[in-house]
């Protein structure tokens, strides 16, 4: 999977990638230690890692929030508490940062396209001016680690053909993401379309097959199963997702009462709206519903009103899928939502566009797109390149449809356009080979 090791080529690629590392490194250290660095818990992960590790349920919080999301990143916060203390949330964060140059590393040593030194330039030029990126890993959210999951994912997928036990580690990798985000159901799919392909294709016989599905699918399970255990046992219900949010997801992303929020501001300042909606109609005595409870009536509300207005449905879809994959931000901005009991939806009010750094990011993720289209289509040429680019796309698709179900944010693609680096600079990297006419 690694490049054969040369010293002088080694050395002179670790100058290349760890110069603006380092450079980053000492800006976010610093950053911290001046409290210049805002510490942004926007998605309530730490208060997640308190119920579900350490049994502290704050008053009024129904104590099946643990249900709410997978535990992967909560216990990497109540890790860190173990580790340090009163500085938890700090080092989380550099354990973000430090997760996200793993991944960045590896996309740079590994063999995955046939760079030359321009090549490899514009690679680190492209990975380390997502600045987009860097700025998400001081939130505390687990963007990073599901970043490294992807970049694993396609490593291991692009040799797969080398050894059935691969399987072993692909399902590990793809169990450890599903325990990550919803949305890891995504990395199940790809696997299993790739391993079916190899074997359509010729590349792996029906034995290789077999035993890559049979190591895949019993490490997958033995990983899922504690968490899938621990809901049924607490909360009497399986979650193939391992999330509880299936159905607000979905009511979120398509029902009418949301108006027209989705791609202006953060669709979770509805939250505390549809939860108040949800106890009107579920709420036993004078206690709120429980997020099952809510989860499950939002999720009867969403699909009713999809079968009353099936073609609206599709459209919303079909917004959602174009916005995840527009490069300009998502949400377009930030404001407050109040509800309009004449149109019965909700509003808008007080909205904020982005800054300007959000129309510079335009230009970046538009360039980086197109680009990496044009890479796409140059890896018709090797073998190695084409099981590069194969996992890559069912990866960014798969997500993009998944969120085109539910609502897209910009935050979640960004595990995929580390990846969309790699075939970006291959393509620069032939253009100025042809403009030069010569070898770069």
């Amino acid at each position: 999977m690694l490049a054969r090791f040369s010293a002088p080529r080694a050395i002179s690629d670790a100058v290349l990638f760890f110069f603006p590392a380092s450079v980053l490194i000492i800006i976010v250290v610093v950053g911290m230690t001046l409290g210049k660095v805002d510490i942004i818990d926007s998605s309530h992960y730490l208060l997640h890692s308190n119920v579900v590790f350490d049994g502290v349920v704050p008053p009024n919080m129904p104590y099946d929030y643990a249900a709410y999301r997978p535990p992967f990143y909560s216990a990497v916060i109540a890790a860190a508490g173990k580790i340090s203390g009163t500085y938890q949330i700090q080092i989380a964060l550099l354990g973000n940062l430090a997760v996200a140059l793993l991944a960045l590393w590896m996309i740079f040593r590994s063999r995955l396209m046939a760079f030359g030194t321009v090549g490899k330039i514009v690679l680190v030029g492209l990975l380390f001016t997502n600045v987009w990126f860097f700025r998400e890993m001081l939130a505390l959210r687990e963007t990073a680690w599901y970043a490294l999951f992807c970049v694993l994912f396609v490593c291991l997928c692009q040799r797969l053909y080398a050894s059935p036990l691969l399987g072993l580690a692909l399902g590990s990798v793809t169990g450890l993401a599903m325990l990550l985000r919803p949305s890891g159901v995504v990395f199940a799919i790809a696997a299993l379309i790739i391993g079916g392909g190899l074997w359509m294709t010729k590349t792996i016989s029906a034995r290789h097959l077999l035993l890559f599905l049979s190591s895949f699918l019993l490490i997958s399970l033995l990983i899922l199963a504690p968490w899938q255990m621990y809901l049924h046992a607490k909360f009497d219900r399986y979650e193939p997702t391992g999330s509880c949010t299936g159905g607000m997801n979905l009511f979120k992303g398509n029902h009418e009462m949301m108006g027209d929020i989705e791609s202006a501001v953060d669709v979770d300042v509805a939250g505390q709206f549809l939860n108040d909606y949800a106890d009107r109609h579920v709420r036993m005595l004078d206690e709120p519903a429980s997020v099952c409870a809510r989860d499950d009536f939002l999720k009867s509300e969403v699909m009713r009103g999809i079968k009353k207005r099936p073609v609206r449905f599709i459209k919303s879809v079909a917004a959602s899928f174009t916005y995840f994959l527009a490069p300009s931000p998502m949400p377009l901005g930030s404001g407050d939502v109040s509800f309009d009991k004449n149109a019965q939806e909700l509003k808008i009010i007080s909205f904020h566009p982005r800054k300007i750094t959000s129309f510079v990011s335009v230009f970046y993720y538009a360039g980086l797109f197109a680009a990496a289209i044009g890479g796409f289509l140059l890896t018709r040429r090797r073998k190695d390149e084409i099981l590069w680019a194969a996992p890559v796309l069912l990866l960014f698709l798969g997500h993009a449809a998944v969120h085109a179900v539910t609502f897209p944010e910009s935050r979640f693609r960004m595990p995929l356009e580390i990846l969309l680096c790699v075939p970006a600079a291959l393509a620069i990297q032939h253009l100025l080979a042809n403009r030069t006419g010569s070898r770069t």
